[in-house]
C-alpha cells in the first residue's frame, strides 16, 4: 500500500451515491488510490447468515476522521460503508443538529425510519441509540441528544437485491 495521502476531504453527501469523492461502487483499490493507505486496518466481525459468511475489514483515516468498511460475502468483495465524524446534507453539518432537531428535518423529507438500541458491550448498558434510515443509507448513534457517529452507504431499497437463487446477494 501507498502513503497516506495529504488529502482534503469534502464531506458533502450525496444520498445512495457518495461522502464527498467517495462513491459506494468504490473498490479498496480505489479508495487506495484516492486516499492512501489507512493509519489502521481492522478485520471487524464475521457472520454467518443465510447469504454466506460476512465480513468487515475497516481502514481507518484519522487525519479525515473517516473509517472506510469493505463488506464481504463468501470473501467476495459486495460494498462499501463510509463512518464519519463529519457529514453535510445540503450544505449544513448533521452534527451540530440536536437528536430531535435532526430527526425532524429528515423527516420533512423521508418519513419512515426504525430506531434501535446499540448496546455498549463494555458496560452492558442501553445508552446509545442507533436510528436506521434504511431508504436513505444512513444510520445515526446518538448519546442523549448528541449525534455521536454517523454511517452511510447506499441505499438498501435501490441498490440491494436478493436473487431467487439461495445466498446470493447482488449490488446493483
Amino acid at each position: 500500500m501507498s502513503e497516506t495521502k495529504d488529502f482534503q476531504m469534502d464531506y458533502n453527501w450525496e444520498i445512495g451515491e457518495s461522502l464527498g469523492p467517495i462513491t459506494f461502487d468504490m473498490t479498496p483499490e480505489d479508495v487506495e488510490k484516492l486516499l492512501g493507505k489507512p493509519n489502521e486496518i481492522r478485520e471487524e466481525l464475521e457472520e454467518e447468515t443465510e447469504y454466506g459468511v460476512f465480513k468487515t475489514i475497516e481502514w481507518e483515516y484519522e487525519a479525515l476522521g473517516i473509517t472506510v468498511a469493505f463488506e464481504y460475502v463468501d470473501d467476495d468483495y459486495q460494498w462499501l460503508t463510509v463512518f464519519s465524524d463529519s457529514l453535510l446534507l445540503d450544505g449544513e453539518e448533521m452534527f451540530e443538529f440536536l437528536k430531535d432537531d435532526l430527526l425532524h428535518k429528515l423527516e420533512e423529507v423521508y418519513n419512515e425510519f426504525e430506531i434501535d438500541f446499540y448496546f455498549d458491550t463494555e458496560t452492558n448498558e442501553e445508552n446509545i441509540e442507533m436510528c436506521i434510515f434504511y431508504d436513505l443509507g444512513l444510520t445515526l448513534w446518538f448519546e442523549g441528544t448528541e449525534l455521536v457517529s454517523a454511517c452511510v452507504s447506499f441505499s438498501e431499497d435501490d441498490n440491494f437485491e436478493e436473487e431467487e437463487e439461495e445466498g446470493s446477494i447482488h449490488l446493483n
